[in-house]
Order: structure tokens, then C-alpha cells, then sequence
């Protein structure tokens, strides 16, 4: 008899958030990008910062960007930076308020590294 091992739903989890991290972290290497901000097209901030925290083991500059639809100052941030990725909760984000802040970046020549949707 084959035994199996299945993983729990935080081991698969934990296993996808490697993949993610291993990924973006590899397409962030290739294009050269050193300077990285972090924002959300909302408040919601857990994930961004433990994004943040696990990408910074990786001599990255990271930068938390407050989200760009709702401070002034943010656009500004994100330029300084090579690329800015984007953090969004499904089910949560407001289309229009991410369409929103994928505009505003765009407008203002802001390189988008990638978006990583989670579900909490």
C-alpha cells in the first residue's frame, strides 16, 4: 500500500508563499532592480509588511510606499524607487481603486515589478 503525505493548509500556504517569494525575488535579480518599494492600493498592511520583511533578507532596499490613491506623497516615493510592487487582498481590493493606482504609476512612468494577490 502507496502511503501519501498531504500537506496541511498552513504547510501548502507556507510552500506557495516560498514560490512567490522565490519567483519575484529571481525576476527582481534578472532585471537588475536593487531599490524596491512596497505599496496597496488599500490600508490593509500585514501582508506588505511581511513581504517586506522576507524580500529583505535578499539585499534589496526595500521601501513601504503608502498606498498612492490616498497620500500625495507616495507617487513620489515610488519614483525614487527602480520598480514597485503591488499587494493586494482578493476579495478585498476595490477594482477601481487598484485600476486607480495602476493609472497613477503608470502616468507618472513608475515601473510595476509585479502584484501579488492574497487571500487572508
Amino acid at each position: 500500500m502507496r502511503s501519501e503525505y498531504k500537506l496541511s493548509k498552513m504547510e501548502r500556504q507556507e510552500e506557495e508563499w516560498r514560490f512567490v517569494l522565490s519567483n519575484l525575488t529571481d525576476e527582481l535579480k534578472e532585471k537588475g532592480y536593487k531599490k524596491v518599494g512596497v505599496t496597496t492600493s488599500t490600508k490593509s498592511r500585514a501582508f506588505t509588511e511581511a513581504l517586506m520583511e522576507n524580500l529583505g533578507n535578499e539585499n534589496f532596499e526595500l521601501k513601504e510606499i503608502k498606498p498612492v490613491v490616498i497620500y500625495s506623497d507616495a507617487i513620489k516615493q515610488a519614483k525614487q524607487c527602480d520598480a514597485v510592487i503591488l499587494v493586494e487582498r482578493y476579495g478585498f481590493t476595490e477594482h477601481n481603486m487598484f485600476e486607480k493606482t495602476i493609472n497613477l504609476l503608470r502616468e507618472n512612468e513608475v515601473r510595476i515589478a509585479g502584484v501579488i494577490a492574497f487571500k487572508a
